[in-house]
């Protein structure tokens, strides 16, 4: 997301806990620099404990017959704080928040529905992965491709070809959320195409 932004001419960073791969990143708590002067803060708050696929693993076991998983609850329950932490951010007037499809228990903690939701396949990628954005001071993004078929075209695929879930087959291990939580190209460059 950076990037697509720093290719067109803006001042942007990324802020993360993780290193990052550029000079223009900063390694830290977000919301120590939220009062830096931001014109635009694009934030892509942990969803580990929000995602909608993530609700077996709030009952013991992945059992909801086994009861409540504390800790899990408890974490949904952060999760959702400094999510709405973000969106809610008077420090910056143009806001867009990013995750996947939620769980109905983070919505009601959040207090507010997307105001989009976006396939990659929209801006050429031709993958699935179903993600909504919380947007404020900017408008909606608009789509490429309104349709898969016009996307599919573009693309020169098959007659028969749909897009790929990638994402929701990504193999288990320790880097799987890394592989999960990318953004693809099209939308990084239609955020900033609509945004910059």
């Amino acid at each position: 997301m950076r990037d697509a932004f720093r290719a067109k001419g803006h001042d942007a960073w990324s802020c993360d806990l993780e290193p990052g791969n550029s000079k223009y990143h900063l390694q830290q708590d977000v919301l120590t620099v939220l009062d830096r002067g931001w014109d635009l803060g694009i934030f892509h708050p942990p969803c580990t404990f929000l995602a909608n696929s993530s609700s077996k693993h709030l009952y013991i076991d992945g059992n909801k017959e086994n009861g409540r998983d504390p800790s899990r609850w408890h974490q949904l329950h952060q999760g959702a704080k400094f999510f709405r932490t973000l969106w809610e951010t008077e420090a910056i007037d143009k806001v867009v928040c990013e995750n996947p499809i939620m769980l109905g228990y983070a919505k009601d903690i959040i207090g507010d529905e997307p105001t989009q939701i976006i396939q990659p396949w929209m801006f050429g990628d031709p993958y699935t992965k179903r993600t909504c954005l919380w947007i404020r001071g900017v408008e909606p993004l608009i789509p490429t491709y309104p349709k898969w078929e016009d996307c599919r075209q573009a693309l020169g695929l098959p007659v028969d070809a749909k897009p790929k879930a990638e994402v929701h087959y990504a193999a288990p291990g320790p880097d799987r959320w890394k592989k999960r939580s990318l953004t693809y190209p099209g939308i990084a460059s239609a955020f900033a195409d609509n945004w910059g």
